[in-house]
């Protein structure tokens, strides 16, 4: 929780009628990954009262007296209970174990778990991280901040192009439909009326809002968003895509010499396991044999991986017994076509997956 002191001019405009502002946020842990160790604690996206999440409606009576929200207490109550209890977390927190937090059932306070659940950093307020891993992008209510894994954060931000939601009752900028992490701690975001691309870059002070100015926000027009069959088409061939490269199995060839092609051979098998019956495409499976050498001796290397396959790898026996000749038969047919190629790229080995019965 950080506190402000509301300026003098503020309050006589009328636009701020408390001496003080309270800003909350949730943390965020950076950790290593080998070897184990957290890096950095940061605290993005801060809130004033109206900006805190309120399913449980704890200020709705409030919100329809034009009253300014009073949830603000719940979180300077909890972020003090916080600061004394350094192992305590939000989700230990409850009726029992802390009941000055509810002291009537009935009252104000009757349903702060779910509004602290909601307040928590999860999976959905997660946009995408930058492509060097180096930072993330993070969303809350239709802000964003970007939060770098040296330690640095972003204000949350908001474009003045767009400007705020007309729901008083909850702090929330302007809703957008789609955003792209780009290099450089840069962000695409797609609005009905167009695209535009804003900067996380750290800056202070990270409590504020920074509203993006019209002529920072390289505003253009949208492109045309896919149709719904075109999106259908893309994710199904971005599927075949994946089932293709899972069904393969690749190994390296260095040599033609004795010693290397068994190396191949033992590097091929020692990659089938168990999972084998759940890897074909299209009932196939593939090995990759990467060479390049004359048609001749790459048939070489293949009738050894077909003869070699069935007898050392491991999956179903009865699926093992049955598919020997069905496996040489692909083989065969593979080494036939092998002839009638006339490039020298890498090689592929198909092989019929037999169907275990029942």
């Amino acid at each position: 929780m950080i506190t402000e002191e509301s300026s003098l001019v503020s309050r006589l405009l009328g636009r701020d009628t408390t001496a003080q502002r309270e800003y909350f946020s949730f943390a965020v842990e950076i950790w290593q990954a080998f070897p184990l160790r957290r890096l950095h604690s940061v605290a993005p996206m801060w809130m004033q009262a109206e900006g805190l999440p309120d399913p449980a409606q704890l200020d709705l009576d409030r919100r329809k007296q034009g009253l300014p929200p009073r949830r603000g207490e719940i979180y300077r109550k909890v972020s003090q209970l916080l600061d004394r209890e350094a192992t305590l977390t939000t989700n230990q927190i409850n009726a029992k174990s802390h009941p000055d937090l509810w002291p009537d059932p009935n009252s104000h306070y009757a349903n702060v778990s779910s509004n602290l659940r909601d307040f928590e950093l999860s999976e959905r307020d997660v946009i995408g991280w930058q492509g060097d891993s180096q930072a993330f992008w993070l969303k809350r209510h239709d802000f964003v901040a970007c939060v770098g894994v040296d330690g640095t954060v972003s204000p949350k931000i908001m474009l003045e192009r767009f400007g705020m939601d007309d729901r008083p009752w909850l702090a929330r900028a302007r809703g957008w439909s789609k955003a792209t992490p780009l290099p450089d701690r840069r962000l695409d975001m797609r609005f009905t009326e167009g695209m535009v691309t804003v900067s996380g870059a750290p800056g202070d002070p990270v409590h504020r809002v920074r509203a993006v100015p019209v002529t920072e926000d390289h505003f253009r027009p949208a492109p045309p968003e896919p149709q719904e069959e075109d999106k259908d088409a893309a994710l199904a061939k971005k599927a075949e895509t994946l089932a293709r490269r899972f069904s393969t199995y690749t190994v390296d060839l260095a040599s033609m010499s004795e010693p290397d092609c068994v190396a191949a051979i033992d590097a091929l098998t020692a990659q089938i396991g168990p999972d084998i019956n759940e890897r074909p495409y299209d009932n196939h499976l593939q090995a990759g044999v990467p060479l390049r050498r004359q048609a001749a001796q790459r048939e070489e290397v293949l009738l050894a991986c077909c003869e070699a396959l069935p007898r050392r790898r491991t999956c179903d026996p009865r699926a093992d017994r049955r598919g020997v000749h069905a496996h040489r038969t692909a083989c065969q047919r593979l080494v036939r076509s092998l002839r009638r190629r006339d490039s020298d790229r890498a090689v592929g080995l198909r092989r019929l997956v037999p169907r275990a019965p029942g």
